[in-house]
């Protein structure tokens, strides 16, 4: 049986908390390194482009590239902020 790290998570429309997986900083390079998409908590989607872990304290940011109205914009969130993949064709 596989064990899956969990954050909670709440829906900004309703404000109900659910249960989503985390993601790992393994899965985060991975996702920059093939130039994925990526979903964030807000709805937002981009790729990351950096990625930057302080030590000792173990506060990891993510930097993510995301299109806005106004155009192209740099995303800085923290590592639970990054829900996980998306369609290629979304971000």
């Amino acid at each position: 049986m596989a064990a899956y790290a969990v954050a909670l998570k709440y829906d900004s429309a309703e404000g109900v908390p659910y249960i989503c997986p985390m993601t790992s900083i393994r899965q985060i390079h991975r996702y920059m390194t093939d130039r994925r998409g990526v979903l964030l908590g807000d709805g937002r989607t981009g790729k990351i482009v950096r990625v930057d872990t302080e030590f000792p304290g173990g506060m990891t940011t993510v930097f993510v590239w995301t299109e806005t109205a106004k155009g192209p914009d740099v995303a800085k969130v923290t590592l639970d902020a990054v829900l996980g993949p998306v369609e290629s064709s979304a971000a």
